[in-house]
C-alpha cells in the first residue's frame, strides 16, 4: 500500500512539472495565425477547403475562400485539399496572407514534383571542412532519422505528389567520409578532383520524406567505383524502392539505361537519366560500358533510342539530363542539343541539372523543360547555390497541363520554405529565363494560360545622374534602351527581413548576422524600410572593426560592372566605409579591395558605388565596416543592401533592373503580369542615390586554370 501510494505521489509530481513546463511554454510563445485565401484559376474563391498546417492545426475556408489556423510555430508549410481540386502545398509565414491557387481535378490528371540535386555527405560531416567533425550535421554512423530531419524543411512539398523525382548526386556507401586532410582513401575515384560519399541510411531518408524515382545519371554516382554503384543500387532495394524506382546508372550499360516506370491513375509515366559530364579525361571514365559499372552517358544515338523504347511503354517520358557550366543559369549548348533532341525524341518534360543554380523554364505546346533544377539538398559555399526551388508539373494523358515553381533556400546546407521579397526575387529570375505564359503569382512562378498584361509608367529618367538605374520592382520592360544594361541583385537577401517559413525567429539570412553578437544586431528601428534593418556599434575601448558582410562569396566574371546600393545612416562620429574584395578564386585571400569611405549622417541616406570586376577576377565580396573611435561610441544603421551585376540586355524581357548607359531615350512604359485575385502591383522607379567615387582595382594574378569556378563544388 504504502509502495501504491509513492508510486501516485511520483506521477502526480511529474504532472504537475509537465503542466508547469506547458504552461510556462504556452505563456512565453504567444500564438500566431497562418492567414490566407483559396481561389480558382480566376481568382474567385474556394469554400470548403481543408488548409493544413505542418506546424500543427487544420482549418476550412468560408464562402470567402480564406482560413486562419492558430499555431505556436510562426512559419512551415500549408497545404490546401478539396475535393474536385488538384491538392496544393505552400510556403507560409504568420500574419502575412497566403494565397493558394487551385485547380480542377478531373480524376485522371497527375502531379510531378521535381527536386534539385541532393546529396548528404562530406560537409554534412565536417561543417568547415577542416577534418574536425565535431560541428558536423551528421555524426559518424548517423540515423536515417537523422537523415531525415536533413529533409524537415521541404517535406511536406515532397509528400504532396503522385511522384517526387530528385537526383541523388552521390554514391551511397558504408563508410562516406574522406578526410580533406588526408590521402584519399582507395574506396573512391583515383583521380577525380571533387568525390562524394553519403551513407546507405540517405535512401531510407529519401522513401520516408516522400521521394518516389531517384535519377542516378550524374557525374558523381561513380564517386566510389564500381563497388559504389553496386551498393548505391542495393541501398535503394533496402529501403523499399523496387529497380523500376530508380534509373540512369548500372552496373552495365543496359542496365543504366534502363528507365524508372510508375502507373499512377491510369497513366504510365517514365523517367530515363544519362549525364554529359563522362570523365573521359581520366583513365577510369563515370559511364557505364559493356562490363563496367558507371552511369549512363548522353550520346545523340543512345538517348534518342532509351525515350523512344520508353515512349512505346508508357503516356509521358522524363528526360533528365545532367550538364552544363557549374554557376551558370543559360544553358551549355550541348544541354540545348540534347534537351531539344529528347523533346524530339518523345520526352515530354525535360529535367536537366547540374550547374547547381536555378534556371529557366521554357515551356511549349505539350511540354516543358527546366533547363537547371539548382540544389534541394546540398553543401555548397558559394552564393548562387542557395537560391533554388522545387518544380510541381501537372500532366494528363501524357500532357503538361499546368506547371508551378516554389522557391526554396538552402540555409546551412539544408532546404527551407521562403516568402515574401526572398520568394519573389527567385521567382522573377526564373521568369526572366523563361519562355511562355509563366507569371508570379504571390511569390510563386506559375505556368498559366492568358495572365492579365497591365501598362505601368515609368517617370521620367533624371537628367542629373549620368547612369541612372531603374527599379523595375516587378515590372518588366520588353525592349531595354540600346546601350542600355540589365541588372540582377544577386545579395537577394540584402533587405534582412524574415522571410523564412520555419519556426526559427530573426531575419538576415545567409549573412554573418547569424554569429551572435550584441554589436551587429538585427533591429525593428534600425529599418530604413520593412520590418529589419542591422545596427552596427563600436566604443572607444574596442579595437577592431565591426563588419557586416555575407556568409560566401559572390561569383562574378572580369569585366562585369557592377553597383552596390545600400542605406545607412550613423551617429556623429561615425567612421564607414564600403568595401569589395575581389577574387581569382572561389577559396583563398583576396588579391585587392576597392574601399570608398561612407559619408553617413543621422538622417538616412542611400549610397551608390560603380565598380568593374577586374581582370582574373572570379568572385567578389561586399564589406561594411565600422570603425571604433578615441571618443564615445558610435553606430550605424544599415539596410537594403544590393550588389547588381550588369549584362548586356538579350531577347527577353527585363525584370529586375536597367541601367542606361549613353543611352538616346529612356523607357517611358512598363508592363506587369499578374493572373485574377492576385494584384501584382508594381512601380518602376528611378533609384535616388548619393554617388560614391571609386577606383577600378587593377588585374589579379592568374587564378586556376579552369577559371576559379570549377574549385568550389
Amino acid at each position: 500500500m504504502l509502495r501504491r501510494r509513492r508510486f501516485l505521489l511520483v506521477v502526480s509530481g511529474i504532472v504537475v512539472l509537465i503542466g508547469v513546463a506547458v504552461g510556462t511554454w504556452w505563456l512565453t510563445n504567444p500564438s500566431a495565425e497562418m492567414v490566407g485565401r483559396v481561389v480558382d484559376i480566376d481568382g474567385e474563391p474556394i469554400p470548403g477547403v481543408t488548409v493544413t498546417f505542418s506546424g500543427g492545426g487544420s482549418a476550412a475556408t468560408g464562402l470567402d475562400g480564406r482560413f486562419v489556423i492558430a499555431s505556436r510555430v510562426r512559419g512551415g508549410w500549408v497545404t490546401a485539399t478539396r475535393r474536385g481540386y488538384l491538392s496544393r502545398t505552400r510556403a507560409a509565414q504568420a500574419g502575412d496572407e497566403t494565397l493558394i491557387r487551385l485547380l480542377v481535378d478531373d480524376g485522371q490528371t497527375v502531379r510531378l514534383l521535381f527536386g534539385g540535386d541532393v546529396m548528404f555527405g562530406r560537409r554534412f560531416y565536417d561543417q568547415n571542412d577542416d577534418g574536425d567533425r565535431s560541428d558536423g550535421l551528421l555524426r559518424p554512423g548517423a540515423s536515417t532519422d537523422e537523415h531525415l530531419r536533413l529533409l524537415d524543411g521541404v517535406a511536406p512539398m515532397l509528400a504532396d505528389a503522385d511522384l517526387s523525382i530528385v537526383n541523388l548526386e552521390t554514391p551511397l556507401i558504408a563508410d562516406p567520409w574522406v578526410d580533406p586532410r588526408g590521402p584519399r582513401p582507395d574506396r573512391f575515384h583515383p583521380t577525380k578532383e571533387f568525390v562524394f560519399g553519403s551513407a546507405p541510411e540517405a535512401a531510407v531518408a529519401l522513401r520516408e520524406a516522400g521521394v518516389d524515382i531517384v535519377g542516378l545519371g550524374n557525374n558523381h554516382l561513380y564517386d566510389a567505383l564500381d563497388a559504389g554503384v553496386a551498393s548505391t543500387r542495393q541501398a535503394l532495394l533496402d529501403a523499399g524502392y523496387a529497380a523500376s524506382d530508380f534509373a540512369g546508372a548500372g552496373m552495365n550499360v543496359d542496365e543504366a539505361w534502363r528507365p524508372a516506370i510508375r502507373e499512377v491513375r491510369g497513366q504510365r509515366i517514365a523517367v530515363v537519366a544519362c549525364t554529359t559530364i563522362t570523365g573521359v579525361e581520366h583513365p577510369l571514365t563515370y559511364v557505364a560500358g559493356a562490363s563496367k559499372a558507371g552511369a549512363a552517358a548522353c550520346e545523340d544515338a543512345a538517348i534518342t533510342a532509351a525515350i523512344q523504347a520508353a515512349r512505346a511503354d508508357a503516356d509521358l517520358v522524363v528526360a533528365m539530363i545532367h550538364g552544363g557550366f557549374e554557376y551558370v543559369r543559360e544553358p551549355s549548348d550541348s544541354i540545348t542539343h540534347l534537351s531539344r533532341l529528347a523533346r524530339e525524341a518523345g520526352a515530354g518534360l525535360v529535367i536537366d541539372g547540374h550547374p547547381h543554380v536555378v534556371g529557366g523554364l521554357p515551356a511549349g505546346p505539350g511540354g516543358l523543360t527546366a533547363w537547371t533544377m539548382g540544389n534541394l539538398l546540398f553543401d555548397q559555399t558559394v552564393w548562387p547555390t542557395f537560391a533554388s526551388y522545387v518544380l510541381r508539373v501537372d500532366v494528363r494523358a501524357g500532357e503538361v497541363i499546368d506547371a508551378y515553381v516554389e522557391p526554396i533556400m538552402l540555409r546551412g546546407y539544408r532546404p527551407v520554405g521562403i516568402v515574401g521579397s526572398d520568394a519573389d526575387w527567385v521567382a522573377r529570375v526564373g521568369q526572366s529565363l523563361s519562355d511562355g505564359p509563366w507569371v508570379v503569382d504571390d511569390g510563386a512562378l506559375m505556368l498559366a494560360p492568358a495572365p492579365a498584361s497591365a501598362t505601368v509608367a515609368v517617370p521620367e529618367a533624371p537628367t542629373t545622374d549620368a547612369r541612372p538605374i531603374l527599379n523595375l520592382d516587378g515590372a518588366c520592360v520588353d525592349s531595354p534602351p540600346e546601350r542600355a544594361l540589365v541588372g540582377l541583385d544577386e545579395t537577394w537577401t540584402g533587405s534582412f527581413e524574415d522571410d523564412t517559413a520555419d519556426e526559427v525567429e530573426g531575419g538576415g539570412e545567409l549573412w554573418n548576422l547569424v554569429d551572435p553578437n550584441p554589436d551587429r544586431e538585427l533591429l525593428a528601428d534600425a529599418a530604413a524600410t520593412g520590418r529589419l534593418g542591422v545596427r552596427l556599434k563600436r566604443a572607444g575601448g574596442d579595437s577592431q572593426e565591426i563588419i557586416l558582410t555575407p556568409l560566401h562569396r559572390l561569383l562574378v566574371r572580369a569585366g562585369d560592372p557592377i553597383s552596390v546600393l545600400l542605406a545607412a545612416r550613423g551617429t556623429r562620429g561615425a567612421d564607414a566605409t564600403q568595401q569589395m574584395s575581389w577574387y581569382n578564386d572561389t577559396i583563398g585571400t583576396s588579391q585587392q579591395q576597392t574601399i570608398v569611405d561612407l559619408p553617413v549622417t543621422d538622417e538616412w541616406q542611400t549610397f551608390r558605388v560603380d565598380l568593374q570586376v577586374p581582370e582574373n577576377g572570379v568572385a567578389a565580396e561586399p564589406y561594411l565596416r565600422l570603425a571604433p573611435t578615441r571618443g564615445t561610441a558610435v553606430s550605424m544603421d544599415v539596410d537594403d543592401v544590393r550588389v547588381i551585376v550588369w549584362q548586356p540586355p538579350t531577347a527577353r524581357p527585363a525584370c529586375g533592373y536597367v541601367r542606361l548607359e549613353g543611352a538616346s531615350f529612356a523607357p517611358t512604359r512598363a508592363f506587369r503580369q499578374s493572373l485574377p485575385g492576385f494584384d501584382a502591383a508594381a512601380e518602376p522607379a528611378w533609384v535616388e542615390a548619393i554617388a560614391l567615387e571609386a577606383q577600378d582595382a587593377p588585374a589579379l594574378p592568374p587564378g586556376p586554370a579552369n577559371g576559379g569556378w570549377g574549385n568550389s563544388e
